[in-house]
C-alpha cells in the first residue's frame, strides 16, 4: 500500500494517476483530480482541521483561511457526491491540530451533512478490504 503526502492538483492527479492507495490533505485541487481519484479507487484523508484550527488563531489572514477552508469543504463535498472514497484523519500534532480533537469530524460533517457517516463508512470499509 502507497500513501502519498500531497497538496495541489497537479501533484494530487499524478499520484492517483500513479496508483496511490490514499492521499493525505489534498488541498487545493480542482475537478480533473477529484475525477482521477475516484477513477483510480484513491482514498482520500482531505486533513481539514490544518485548515479549520486556523481560524481565530491570528496566525494568517483570517480572509485568506477561510476562503482555502471554504474550497477544501467544497471539494471534499463534491468528491462525496460523485462516491468519492473518504477517510477521517485529523494530522494530529500539527500546529493547532491538538491530539483527540473532534474538530476533523465537524468539519466533514460541513462538508458532506447528513451523508457524512455513509460516505465515511464506505471509506473505512474500502480500507478494510484494501489493507
Amino acid at each position: 500500500a502507497v500513501m502519498a503526502h500531497g497538496n495541489g492538483a497537479k501533484n494530487v492527479l499524478a499520484a492517483a494517476r500513479a496508483g496511490v492507495d490514499s492521499i493525505e490533505h489534498g488541498a487545493y485541487l480542482n475537478e480533473e483530480a477529484l475525477q482521477a481519484m475516484k477513477e483510480a479507487g484513491t482514498i482520500w484523508c482531505p486533513t481539514l482541521s490544518t485548515l479549520g484550527n486556523l481560524r481565530g488563531k491570528g496566525r494568517f489572514s483570517e480572509t485568506d483561511v477561510c476562503a482555502i477552508l471554504e474550497s477544501a469543504l467544497t471539494n471534499v463535498a463534491s468528491f462525496g457526491a460523485m462516491g468519492g472514497l473518504i477517510a477521517l484523519g485529523s494530522d494530529a500534532g500539527a500546529w493547532a491540530v491538538p491530539h483527540g480533537s473532534l474538530t476533523e469530524f465537524e468539519l466533514l460533517e460541513m462538508a458532506l451533512g447528513d451523508q457524512r457517516e455513509k460516505i465515511l463508512e464506505k471509506g473505512i470499509q474500502t480500507i478494510k478490504e484494501k489493507f
